[in-house]
């Protein structure tokens, strides 16, 4: 749901400072959850890798617009 959120919030309204704290809430959420629970489902935590650099660099993109504006 965050991530559609932060679609919405971005793209529709044009709300930076909005989908910057949906975006930050979402990359902790998914950084949590590949730490914490990387013993016990570790097949999933592989996928999870990938979308947390993603978010990571959207994140900081989204950091990025929401200082320069």
């Amino acid at each position: 749901m965050l991530n559609i959120g932060w679609n919405v919030v971005i793209f529709y309204y044009h709300n930076v400072s909005g989908g910057l704290v949906m975006i930050s809430v979402l990359t902790i959420l998914i950084g949590f959850l590949l730490f914490h629970y990387f013993q016990e489902v570790r097949l999933i935590s592989f996928f999870l890798g990938p979308y947390l650099l993603w978010l990571t660099i959207a994140t900081s993109l989204n950091a990025y617009i929401w200082l320069k504006n």
